[in-house]
């Protein structure tokens, strides 16, 4: 998972307000085609290939339900606040 998070150039990092459970996260991971994961440290999703050009998506939750996000830069474009925006980044 780190992967994901490592932060690249390219990597927008997102904060998501309030709480966010497993099932609401899993739920929202399979509507956008993501990968789901859960573990002692966490849960969240990732989407791969979000922007239709290899760009990855995530979100990665503490235990608490604490969420944070990251997208592909697209000069010009605001960034997305919702899970799903987040996750299905090739429709904004």
């Amino acid at each position: 998972m780190a992967t994901a998070f490592a932060g690249s150039a390219a990597a927008l990092p997102i904060s998501i307000s309030g709480t966010h459970d497993r099932g609401e996260i899993k739920s929202t991971c399979e509507k956008t085609g993501g990968g789901w994961f859960s573990n002692l440290d966490g849960y969240g999703c990732i989407n791969p290939n979000c922007d239709g050009k290899g760009g990855a998506c995530a979100v990665k939750c503490e235990n608490d339900g604490k969420c944070t996000g990251t997208v592909p830069q697209i000069k010009g474009v605001p960034a997305p606040r919702s899970l799903d925006g987040i996750l299905k980044q090739k429709s904004r």
